[in-house]
């Protein structure tokens, strides 16, 4: 059914069928702005116990350059990280994730869809993979899928997906597409 592994990046050897990049999905500005406001914190607790606690100082200076390194780390993968379409399946290696295998028979309807057609955010049994960047693609499937939340520790049952792309249309039409089935000798 649907199996999940941990994060990796896309192996530049894995031959593929249609790959689908998810570089629209990152924002420079809020990205920058989530670093500046981890620095600003960071800043202001390591002044205010500095003198008192210099080893609670010196935690939260660190803690705060290794949450900017995650930040631009998380940044990168969302420019680099495709999603992959094959014959019998769907591939996505979404940062912060991990990776998910969707059977395409799974798969009961996939649209470019209207902000009037996105579920609420919270709703029960959607997930918006590329929050907080507005989904373009959103996948209905037959039944509920334990997809990986929180860098792949935890898990949650879902039967819409949303995710945003490079090229919607043509992901779209990849899926349309019928495999080619494997050839008798």
């Amino acid at each position: 059914m649907f199996s999940s592994v941990p994060y990796s990046p896309v192996p530049a050897t894995m031959s593929a069928d249609s790959r689908f990049s998810y570089r629209s999905a990152r924002s420079g500005a809020v990205s920058a702005g989530k670093a500046l406001a981890v620095d600003v914190e960071a800043a202001v607790v390591r002044l205010w116990l500095h003198r008192t606690h210099t080893l609670w100082a010196w935690s939260t200076t660190t803690l705060g350059l290794v949450t900017f390194v995650w930040l631009v780390v998380q940044y990168r993968a969302f420019g680099t990280t495709q999603l992959r379409v094959s014959a019998a399946r769907v591939e996505l290696r979404v940062p912060g994730h991990g990776q998910l295998h969707v059977p395409r028979a799974q798969i009961a309807t996939a649209t470019v869809p209207t902000w009037r057609e996105l579920p609420e955010s919270g709703t029960r049994g959607y997930l918006n993979l590329m929050a907080p960047a507005e989904p373009n693609v959103l996948l209905a499937l037959t039944g509920p899928a334990r997809v990986p939340v929180l860098g792949g520790f935890v898990r949650r049952s879902v039967t819409h997906l949303a995710l945003r792309v490079e090229d919607p249309h043509s992901f779209l039409q990849s899926l349309t597409v019928d495999p080619p089935q494997p050839k008798n000798p």
